[in-house]
C-alpha cells in the first residue's frame, strides 16, 4: 500500500491542467485541447448512460442506488469494544453547531447512525481505468483548487463523498477525472457555501479545460447517480465533537497541547482523502484513531478516552490504528516539521481552540 505523497503536487498551482494522471501511468498523454466529454443539448428525461471518454462505450448502470449498506453479520468470537461515558451533554461551543449547542448530542448521534449510509467502499474495483494513485492525484488537485478558492472545509469533504459515491455507480473514463472533480466541487459549493461561486470562476482556475455546457450536463447525471442525497456526515464533523467533548468531560486541566493535536488530526484528516486505503474505514473511526495518534504524536496522554455511541469491534479499531499511525509516519517523512504545518488548522474556523 503507498501511501507516500507527492510534496510537490500539494505545491503546484491549481490553475494549471491537470497533468497529474500522465506521471502515473506512461502512455497516457492528456491533450487539454481534446474534448472529454461529448454532449448534446440537456434532455433530462433522456439522459446518456456513458460518461463518453477515451475508447469507454459500454452502456453504464445510472440507476439510482440508496446507499444502504447491509451490516455483515457479527462474529460471535468478536466481542464489540466500546466505552460509553455515560450521557454527559457538552457544555462546549462548537462552530459546527452554532446556534444548536442544546442539539449537539442528537446531531451526533444521528450522525452516527447514517454515514455508513453515504460510504463507498471498494469503489474502485469496479473502474478499469481509474487506480488508487489516479484517485490520489484527483482529490489533491481538488483540494488545492478548494484551498485556492477559500471554500468552507465541508464543501471540500461532500465533493470527495461525491466523487467516490459516483466512482462507485459509474465507470468513469480516466480524461473525464478533473470534470468530475469540478462538476462534484460546483455541487458541494451550492450545497455547503452561503456564496456559491460561479461555473465560470472554477473554470477559470482550472484552465477553462471545458465549456459550462459539459459542467452542466454531467452535474445532472451525478445528482441522479447520487440520488440528490447530500447529507453525508464527515470525519471532520466527528473529530469536531469528540476534540469539543474531551474537553469538556475532562475533569483535569486541559494541556494547551492538545490544542495542537487538534489542528494537527484535522490536517491528517484531510490529506488523509488522498489515501485510498483510509477512506475505507468509518468516518467516526477514523476520526477516532487519527485524534488518538495526534495526541501520542504530541507526548499527551487523553486517559484512554472513547467517546460515547462508539460501537466498533475491538479487531477494527486496532487496524485503523495501525493504518494511520503508517500514514502519519510517511508524512513526517516529507515534512519533519509536521506541527509547521498545522497553523492554517489551529483556527481553522475562525475561533481558537
Amino acid at each position: 500500500m503507498s501511501k507516500s505523497l507527492q510534496q510537490d503536487n500539494e505545491e503546484s498551482d491549481a490553475s494549471t491542467s491537470f497533468n497529474g494522471l500522465s506521471e502515473l501511468d506512461e502512455g497516457i498523454c492528456l491533450d487539454n485541447n481534446q474534448e472529454l466529454l461529448k454532449v448534446e443539448t440537456p434532455d433530462v428525461t433522456a439522459v446518456t448512460n456513458t460518461l463518453g471518454d477515451s475508447g469507454f462505450t459500454e452502456s453504464l448502470n445510472l440507476q439510482c442506488l440508496e446507499y444502504i449498506l447491509d451490516l455483515p453479520e457479527k462474529d460471535p468470537c468478536l466481542k464489540p469494544f466500546h466505552d460509553t461515558i455515560g450521557t454527559l451533554t457538552c457544555p462546549f461551543k462548537s462552530p459546527d453547531h452554532s446556534g444548536f449547542e442544546d442539539y449537539m448530542d442528537d446531531i451526533y448521534q444521528h450522525r452516527l447512525s447514517i454515514e455508513e449510509k453515504y460510504q463507498a467502499p471498494s469503489c474502485l474495483d469496479n473502474q478499469p481505468e481509474v487506480t488508487p494513485g489516479i484517485r490520489g492525484v484527483l482529490i489533491g488537485w481538488l483540494s488545492n483548487l478548494h484551498h485556492e478558492m477559500k471554500l468552507g472545509q465541508d464543501t471540500l469533504y461532500l465533493a470527495v463523498n461525491i466523487i467516490d459515491r459516483v466512482l462507485d455507480v459509474m465507470q468513469v473514463a480516466r480524461d473525464c477525472l478533473q470534470l468530475l472533480g469540478v462538476t462534484a466541487l460546483l455541487i458541494a459549493c451550492k450545497q455547503e457555501e452561503i456564496a456559491p461561486p460561479q461555473i465560470s470562476e472554477i473554470l477559470h482556475k482550472c484552465g477553462e479545460s471545458f465549456p459550462p455546457e459539459q459542467v452542466k450536463q454531467l452535474e445532472k447525471i451525478v445528482l441522479m447517480s447520487i440520488n440528490f442525497d447530500l447529507m453525508p456526515p464527515n470525519a471532520q464533523q466527528f473529530l469536531e465533537y469528540f476534540c469539543t467533548y474531551f474537553m469538556a468531560s475532562s475533569v483535569h486541566h486541559v494541556d494547551y497541547k492538545f490544542g495542537q493535536a487538534h489542528a494537527l488530526a484535522r490536517c491528517v484528516i484531510e490529506l488523509s482523502m488522498q489515501d485510498y486505503e483510509l477512506c475505507q474505514f468509518r468516518p467516526s473511526l477514523l476520526a477516532l484513531c487519527t485524534w488518538k495518534e495526534c495526541v501520542r504524536l504530541m507526548g499527551l496522554d487523553d486517559g484512554n478516552f472513547f467517546p460515547p455511541g462508539m460501537n466498533f469491534f475491538r479487531e477494527q479499531y486496532e487496524y485503523c490504528l495501525a493504518e494511520v499511525r503508517m500514514f502519519i509516519m510517511n508524512l513526517k517523512r516529507s515534512w519533519p516539521d509536521m506541527l509547521s504545518m498545522t497553523d492554517y488548522y489551529t483556527n481553522l474556523y475562525g475561533l481558537e481552540n
